[in-house]
C-alpha cells in the first residue's frame, strides 16, 4: 500500500514517509527509498510536521500505535486517513487519539483489492471531518471514495462483514472443489450451481474457458430455454492417486507480498498539501473526482 501511495501521489504533493525500518539500512523499505519522489523522516513526529494529510497504512495491530505516535505532532486540523483494516473499536480509539492531539480523523474502508484501481480504489470513509477531506483531497486521485458515514466504525464494520461473507464463499468453495476433483465430478457440481454462481467451465489443465456452443441458437432474448446462453462444458479427470489433502498440498504456490515503505508494526507516510482556504463540505455520498 506504501508503494501505491508513493507512486499515485507523486508530483502532486510533497511526500514525506516514515517506517520503523528505515533504522536499517538494509531493509526492504530502506532500499525501495530512491525509487520514490520523498523525504525519508527521522522519525514518526518528523514525518508529520508541517503536513495537511497523514495517512495511516500499517498493519490492522498496529492502528492504535500510529495514531499515537504522531498524534503530539500534529498540525492543528490536518486530516489523519485511517486506511487500516482494523475492528470498529480500533478506529473509535485511534479517532479519539487523533482529536486529541488536535487533528481530524478520517476513517477509511477500502472496499476492494487496491491493485486494479489502486488510490481510485471504492472507499468508504467515515467521520464528522470525511466530507471536508474529500474536498480538500480534490485532486489526488481518491477517485473511489464516498463520504460513508459521520459514525467511526461503521464503514469498518461494513468491509468486515463483508470480509466475512466473500471469504467465507472462498473456502467453502475451494474445500468443495478439492473434494470434487477427487471424485471427478468438479464440473458437474459446477453445473449445479449455475444458478447461484455465474461459473465458466474449467479447462482440463486449471484454465478456464467460456464459449458458445457451434452450431447453436440463443432462443429470443438470448441463452437456452431458462435465458441463460449455451455453454460447452467439459469435466476435469482426477491426478492419479490424488487425494483431497494431496491436492492442497500440490497446488499452485502461495505468494506473498510485503510492502517496502510500509512494513510493519508503523508507518505513517506523511503528504503535505498546500494550505488553502476549506469550503463548504459536500453533502453525504458525494464523489471525489478524479485528477
Amino acid at each position: 500500500m506504501g508503494q501505491t501511495l508513493a507512486e499515485d501521489l507523486a508530483g502532486k504533493a510533497d511526500l514525506v514517509a516514515w517506517d520503523i525500518a528505515f533504522a536499517d539500512p538494509d531493509s526492504i523499505p530502506s532500499r525501495a527509498l530512491p525509487r520514490f519522489q520523498l523525504r525519508a523522516a527521522e522519525s514518526a513526529l518528523d514525518a508529520v510536521r508541517g503536513a495537511h494529510l497523514v495517512i495511516s497504512a500499517v498493519t490492522a495491530a498496529r492502528d492504535l500505535d500510529a495514531a499515537q505516535s504522531v498524534a503530539d505532532g500534529l498540525e492543528g486540523g490536518a486530516f489523519f486517513l485511517d486506511l487500516n483494516s482494523c475492528s470498529p473499536g480500533q478506529k473509535t480509539a485511534s479517532a479519539k487519539v487523533i482529536h486529541a492531539g488536535g487533528g481530524r480523523y478520517v476513517e477509511a474502508a477500502v472496499m476492494s483489492p487496491i491493485g486494479p484501481k489502486r488510490i481510485a480504489s471504492p472507499m468508504l470513509l467515515g467521520g464528522t471531518h470525511a466530507r471536508a477531506f474529500l474536498q480538500a483531497a480534490d485532486g489526488l486521485g481518491f477517485a473511489g471514495a464516498t463520504a460513508y458515514s459521520e459514525v467511526i466504525g461503521q464503514a469498518a464494520a461494513t468491509k468486515l462483514c463483508r470480509s466475512v461473507m466473500i471469504k467465507g464463499i472462498e473456502a467453502l468453495l475451494t474445500e468443495s472443489m478439492l473434494a470434487a476433483r477427487h471424485y471427478g465430478v468438479e464440473q458437474v457440481v459446477l453445473d449445479s450451481l449455475s444458478d447461484l454462481l455465474p461459473l465458466p467451465r474449467l479447462e482440463p489443465h486449471g484454465g478456464l474457458h467460456d464459449e458458445p456452443l457451434p452450431g447453436t441458437r440463443d432462443p429470443p432474448g438470448g441463452g437456452d430455454a431458462r435465458g441463460r446462453p449455451h455453454r460447452r462444458r467439459s469435466r476435469r479427470a482426477p491426478p492419479p492417486s490424488a487425494t483431497p489433502s494431496q491436492s492442497a498440498r500440490t497446488g499452485p504456490p502461495t505468494t506473498r507480498a510485503r510492502c517496502p515503505t510500509t512494513s510493519p508494526p508503523c508507518s505513517t507516510p506523511s503528504v503535505r498539501i498546500s494550505p488553502g482556504d476549506h469550503r463548504l463540505p459536500r453533502p453525504l455520498h458525494h464523489r471525489a473526482r478524479s485528477p
